[in-house]
């Protein structure tokens, strides 16, 4: 999974904000390494718990990024995560 479509699974998860999301990247160092983790790696991170880590580890199958994307594209919205050049610096 390339890092947008990390980015815009992470953001379909429940209970998975930017604060999180910032915690987790900062641990293992990408949006996409984070779906590479196990349970016990994950729960490590501060405000992942044992429900979270399991959400977080089905996320790929569960929530379709891809669909997502196609979703927007149709509506014609372009989806800029923190993997894109477009994103704000300062909200990195």
């Amino acid at each position: 999974m390339d890092e947008k479509r990390a980015f815009v699974c992470l953001n379909l998860i429940p209970g998975v904000g930017p604060i999180k999301v910032s915690s987790l990247k900062n641990v293992f160092g990408s949006a996409a390494a984070i779906f590479n983790q196990d349970k016990k790696s994950l729960c490590r991170v501060e405000g992942i718990g044992p429900k979270l880590a399991d959400l977080l580890i089905s996320g790929p199958s569960k929530y379709n990024p891809d669909s997502e994307i196609r979703l927007a594209e149709q509506a014609g919205v372009i989806l800029v995560t923190q993997a894109c050049d477009q994103y704000p610096e300062l909200l990195k």
